[in-house]
């Protein structure tokens, strides 16, 4: 089992004090540098230097630097499931229309000029071979976002466990990567097209 990490996620999602504030800073350069490189690698020594705090201090709240890269992915997605979902309740009026409105707000993201996906969704769209930390932060933040859409589909009517539903998820995971590949080049479009697909159970009208 992986050693989970020492630091609090409440101390840099709200950080509180001097050395906490300059923790979640670290984090934070550490998620915008990651989304401009294709990997997963970085220097602790580089961002630390940057805040400035030093290695020293970054090792006493992060075991290792893929407990850091975990930490880091896990606040990515935090900070884009708050922004997207918030947004997506405010453009929707009944739970039935969620997850077309999820679909729409993923196509109006995804074709904007500061779209660059999510950490969590690339590091399960690469594959770590190796488990650890990093691996289980993306498998953790996905298997949120897929309570996200199973609750969604549900409204709607769809069965979230049906084949179409599946194949639906994974496109949006490969999707939010930023990387779509030959073997599954899914597009914004393409499941909007899928959504149309999906069995949908008409709801019965109580009497």
């Amino acid at each position: 089992m992986a050693q989970s990490c020492h630091i609090s996620r409440d101390s840099y999602l709200k950080p509180v004090t001097a050395q906490e504030i300059k923790i979640s800073a670290l984090l934070k350069r550490a998620v915008e540098t990651l989304h401009g490189q294709s990997g997963f690698d970085l220097s602790v020594q580089k961002l630390a230097e940057e805040i400035p705090l030093s290695k020293r201090t970054v090792y006493k709240y992060f075991p290792g630097k893929e407990h850091l890269l975990a930490e880091a992915v896990h606040l990515d997605f935090m900070q884009w499931s708050g922004w997207f979902f918030t947004t997506l309740a405010s453009r929707t009026e009944k739970p039935s229309e969620g997850l077309a409105a999820f679909c729409s707000l993923l196509q109006i993201w995804a074709a904007s000029p500061d779209y660059r996906g999510c950490l969590f969704a690339r590091a399960a769209f690469l594959g770590d071979p190796k488990p650890g930390v990093l691996a289980e932060s993306a498998v953790a933040c996905t298997e949120q976002l897929h309570r996200k859409l199973s609750t969604l589909m549900t409204d709607a009517g769809a069965d979230p466990e049906h084949l179409l539903s599946r194949f639906f998820f994974e496109g949006v995971v490969t999707v939010l990567s930023g990387k779509p590949c030959r073997s599954h080049p899914l597009t914004p479009d393409d499941l909007i097209r899928l959504l149309r697909s999906l069995p949908v159970q008409k709801q019965k009208r109580g009497g």
